[in-house]
């Protein structure tokens, strides 16, 4: 008996770049469970990922892209480096000074 409808694939983790550029596409395989010997199926093309968070989050609330959890620290380009109250900053509002992990 073949049924039709859909699958959902999770892949991760996965950041949010941390740019807006869009990303490219990519492939997906799927194998025989005994040593990857045989192809199932391949889908070659139009796959593109969709990030959950908005830029400069890395990291957000899974429902809210707003939100952010974390902020990207490790590239020169990006200014927004400073969490507070679930938003990244430029700098830590007055009165706030940032830790070791550039959080307000």
């Amino acid at each position: 008996m073949t049924t039709t409808g859909s699958i959902s694939i999770i892949l991760g983790p996965i950041t949010n770049p941390p740019d807006d550029t869009s990303s490219e596409t990519f492939t997906l395989i799927s194998y025989t469970a005994d040593n990857f010997l045989y192809t199932i199926d391949e889908i070659d093309g139009g796959l593109i990922p969709s990030f959950g968070c908005t830029t400069p989050c890395e990291t957000c609330a899974k429902t809210v892209p707003t939100r952010c959890l974390t902020c990207f620290t490790e590239f020169e380009s990006i200014l927004e480096k400073y969490w507070y109250d679930y938003t990244c900053l430029e700098e830590c509002p007055d009165g706030y000074y940032p830790d070791d992990e550039y959080i307000c």
